[in-house]
């Protein structure tokens, strides 16, 4: 996720308008261009903004242990091993509400569209997947295939296959980076063979 996304992102995720978080550091205009990723800030301001929205300097520099929770929920939500995933679920949404990245929520708002229907709860899966909906242009290509192939499951379980399969092939487009995880081939040939 490019910086100015993280940052509108964790702004918006604080109900904070451009006025409110610009205040006393840039003028709302810079602060514009920045979230626009049009200009790149000096390191003063990007500190000063980071306090402001309580992100966390370098907040990458958690995301390979966060990450692991977050595929260990992953791994029990496709095991279809309930009781794990709600234990992982409090400890995920934990971490991420403590470390405020904008990176952790967007990934923690992905996988519970798959945590609600684990729980065949449609309509929680609904608004997990609204709230990522905006984002997709800022999303990573392994955020966006999670994006397809959950909101491919989210149609399955509405009945509407069409949208699944369309949403499962664009799924397979972004499988083919060096970042998937094993067994994700498997998985998404079974949920196409399904729709």
């Amino acid at each position: 996720m490019k910086l100015g996304d993280r940052l509108k992102f964790a702004r918006l995720m604080k109900g904070l308008t451009q006025e409110e978080t610009a205040e006393g550091i840039i003028s709302v205009s810079y602060l514009s261009k920045i979230e626009n990723n049009q200009v790149i800030p000096s390191q003063e301001v990007l500190e000063w903004l980071f306090r402001r929205l309580d992100i966390r300097p370098g907040g990458n520099e958690t995301m390979p242990s966060w990450f692991e929770w977050v595929m260990s929920w992953y791994k029990a939500m496709t095991n279809r091993d309930v009781p794990a995933a709600r234990e992982l679920y409090e400890t995920v949404k934990e971490r991420c509400e403590q470390s405020g990245d904008a990176e952790d929520m967007i990934y923690f708002q992905l996988m519970r569209i798959r945590y609600w229907l684990l729980l065949g709860d449609k309509k929680g899966a609904e608004t997990a997947a609204q709230s990522v909906r905006d984002w997709y242009g800022s999303l990573s290509d392994d955020m966006r295939y999670y994006y397809w192939k959950f909101f491919g499951l989210l149609y399955y379980c509405q009945e509407k296959y069409d949208d699944a399969l369309h949403c499962y092939q664009k799924a397979e487009e972004l499988l083919k980076g060096e970042w998937k995880t094993s067994g994700e081939e498997a998985d998404l040939a079974y949920l196409s063979a399904l729709a």
